[in-house]
């Protein structure tokens, strides 16, 4: 009732590429017969029968989806196409001054075969008038046209690296499909590597992911094979098991009376199943191949009892525990079936398999993935499954970010899957001497393109001097602890209650950006790479309840890239408002994601622009302006109208990215983040009838048309009021809904 579709126009002058059609022809041509010279001397088993992979990369000013090269990819016969299989950076360094300059751009990964590669030169061979003038621009465009090296392909492995488990990507493939397996297969038989030895899983897009062991002569072997995209090494995190220890007594177990309907799932190694704290409020799920191990186990009751009742600091022997608000299913998905050399793809595919067919879950913790920071360049398959899992299935990942944040600079950064567009990336923090500071082990942001303001949120974990109190599998003592593994549980189980016990009223994208939203509320916008976007709340009522002088809206959609949509901010003139207004809003996203480019991760986003008084236009003539509030002062607009001066066509925007801004200057905005955090500060006076435009955006041609799906948080505090603002708005806002709180004891039922 509050929303409804609009229509806006675009513009924008078009890039001229510095280079003309005959220079970057004759180039394309030298590159052509460079690439045909590599491509023709691999030996068989370094190459499919048919069909290779080159890259063409652009020129860095074209780094944006307007400037995509059609004209190069429309051939649509198989054995001479021109295909674009995915995307990513290229970065090149070159000396100017003396000095090394860094040029990056994009590089399309183009999927072709011997006829294709010959046909395109024949193109460029011919007449200039007998080409299109889109060809001609593309052409224009390019910075080179080449095979990938042995060392684009590989990443993160260190000069020491010697041998350990690898994560292999290889390209999707149209007419060798049925074979690129095998032929990689083969490639690993010469290195006495059985297919029984290895885990493989292939997606809908064609893209391969391949875990197995190796040393540095298979990795060099393999970065030689044409079907590769990228290798890197994939080793499991250590869970933070063995410095803990037992500490104080632990307080009394709660008095059971019904277990909460509200179930938390979560992926670790296992629970203490006769836990006088877990027996009536758990369930433990074995998905793993190998018999359980003591110190998985451990791990996974003290995660599982953070769930249940958070941290035990406070509480001492002779207190009770109240019965928690949420339940636990615990998936045991370790050890895996080599206990010594954990596979993440064991795990990964347990997950796949375990959140469909779980529908009454809608919150999950990870507290494990693989160990090291992420990389830009490529998007690790656990990260990959979450997001695909949490857009298709509408369910939350709360995801420790990792205990590296003492490993030095680069190596700090968080770990995969808490940089899932569609996650939340959890940070811990701790309290020393009363100060609430990033806990020093806790992995920091940014995050990949898509969501770089990571982590997302932090909760407590504690460290050495503040350490957490945990469930322990020990009777009667409780277990001590710290890490990122027993901050997000707390999130997970937050993000559960606010779904289930809000009466439909938020699902879970609406929770992440409830929670995400809280904290902006509490920290003043100060998003940070240590702490995220700040501390979450200790206590749900402290998370849904306004503070005074103030009130929360939600709104939720889905919209088509390309459409707007207008929101009507509830607001009275009538409630004696005096002095600031602080509207901050979150929007968070759950999209689409493609893993063939990691550049281009997020298949759409959403802009929101904000028009505190929504009768405000501008007015232009002759390069001078004029800016006025059309309801107030109608004779002036007809004045302005009658002498030429030009209306603009909506009303004047107080947030948002500058109108036809360049790719780079949007991506540092983060244009493409599923997460937006804004807060905006005006004079009661100055708010009139205030609306939000809501901006869906989409990119690339493999998700065209796919809805965007959306939830809004909007809050308004006043300075001071001399009436009633949140009646005054329900009075003049009667459609709106006040979100009403299950209460706890309506959703416990009798196990």
């Amino acid at each position: 009732m509050y929303s409804m579709p609009i229509e806006k126009g675009g513009g924008g002058k078009p890039k001229i590429p510095s280079i003309s059609y005959e220079e970057a022809r004759d180039q394309i041509l030298e590159n052509i017969r460079v690439t045909k010279g590599i491509i023709s001397s691999l030996p068989i088993g370094q190459r499919l029968p048919h069909e290779f992979v080159i890259g063409i990369k652009l020129d860095p000013k074209f780094a944006a989806k307007s400037y995509y090269p059609d004209s190069l990819f429309n051939d649509e016969n198989r054995f001479s196409a021109f295909e674009e299989i995915g995307s990513r950076i290229w970065r090149e360094t070159r000396q100017i001054a003396n000095e090394p300059v860094e040029e990056r751009g994009k590089m399309f990964f183009v999927r072709t075969t011997d006829e294709g590669l010959t046909r395109f030169e024949q193109k460029l061979q011919q007449a200039e008038s007998r080409l299109t003038k889109s060809f001609k621009l593309d052409i224009r465009k390019i910075h080179a046209l080449d095979a990938m090296t042995e060392a684009e392909k590989i990443q993160g492995i260190p000069s020491a690296w010697s041998g350990g488990r690898i994560e292999v990507v290889l390209h999707p493939f149209d007419i060798d499909a049925a074979i690129v397996m095998n032929q990689f297969l083969q490639l690993l038989n010469r290195f006495n590597i059985t297919e029984n030895q290895i885990k493989k899983k292939q997606y809908d897009s064609g893209i391969s992911f391949v875990s197995l062991k190796g040393n540095r002569e298979l990795v060099e072997e393999i970065s030689k094979f044409n079907p590769l995209r990228v290798l890197h090494p994939l080793v499991a995190r250590s869970l933070p098991v063995t410095r803990g220890i037992l500490g104080a007594a632990s307080p009394q177990a709660p008095i059971f009376t019904g277990r909460s309907n509200i179930v938390v799932g979560m992926f670790d190694g296992g629970i203490q199943e006769t836990n006088p704290y877990l027996e009536n409020y758990s369930e433990a799920v074995e998905a793993a191949s190998q018999p359980e191990e003591h110190d998985y186990v451990q791990h996974g009751t003290g995660v599982a009892g953070a769930i249940l009742y958070g941290a035990l600091n406070e509480l001492r022997a002779p207190d009770q525990l109240s019965e928690p608000p949420v339940s636990v299913r615990s998936f045991r998905v370790l050890p895996t079936s080599d206990p010594s050399d954990v596979d993440l793809y064991e795990i990964i595919d347990a997950i796949e398999t375990i959140v469909p067919s779980n529908p009454d879950i809608a919150s999950y913790n990870l507290s494990l993935g693989p160990d090291g920071p992420i990389l830009d360049d490529h998007v690790s398959r656990f990260t990959y499954a979450c997001d695909t899992l949490a857009h298709r299935k509408n369910v939350l990942f709360s995801v420790a970010v990792g205990n590296a944040g003492e490993a030095g600079a680069g190596l700090d950064r968080i770990q995969s899957p808490s940089d899932a567009v569609n996650a939340l990336g959890v940070g811990a923090y701790t309290q020393i001497n009363g100060t609430l500071q990033r806990a020093p082990y806790s992995c920091i942001g940014p995050g990949r393109e898509g969501n770089k303001l990571k982590p997302d949120i932090s909760a407590f974990g504690g460290c050495d001097r503040t350490p957490m109190h945990l469930i322990s599998t020990t009777p009667n003592q409780k277990w001590l602890n710290w890490g990122t593994s027993f901050a997000s549980p707390l999130v997970a189980s937050a993000a559960a209650q606010l779904i289930g016990r809000s009466n439909s009223a938020i699902d879970a994208l609406t929770a992440r950006a409830v929670l995400i939203h809280s904290c902006i509320i509490k920290n003043a916008n100060s998003h940070n790479i240590e702490l995220g976007h700040g501390a979450m709340a200790g206590d749900i009522q402290e998370i849904t309840t306004c503070s005074p002088h103030s009130y929360t809206l939600i709104y939720r959609g889905e919209l088509i890239p390309g459409k707007f949509t207008e929101i009507k901010i509830p607001w009275s003139n009538d409630a004696g408002v005096q002095g600031n207004v602080t509207f901050a809003w979150t929007l968070a996203i759950c999209t689409t994601v493609d893993s063939l480019s990691p550049d281009d991760y997020t298949a759409s986003s959403v802009q929101v622009s904000f028009y505190p008084n929504s009768h405000k236009y501008k007015f232009e003539k002759d390069n001078k302006t004029k800016t006025i509030d059309v309801q107030a002062e109608p004779t002036e607009k007809a004045r302005l109208l009658e002498e030429g001066w030009e209306k603009s066509t909506f009303p004047v925007s107080e947030s948002g990215p500058a109108p036809f801004s360049t790719e780079e200057e949007l991506r540092s905005t983060m244009k493409w983040d599923t997460i937006d955090c804004r807060e905006k500060s005006k004079r009661a006076s100055s708010i009139k009838d205030p609306i939000m435009h809501i901006h869906a955006l989409g990119r690339g041609k493999r998700f065209a048309g796919t809805k965007v799906k959306y939830a809004l948080i909007v809050s308004a505090q006043v300075e001071r009021s001399t009436g009633d603002l949140y009646a005054k708005i329900l009075e003049a806002f009667p459609a709106l809904l006040p979100m009403q709180l299950i209460a706890e004891n309506q959703l416990r039922i009798q196990s």
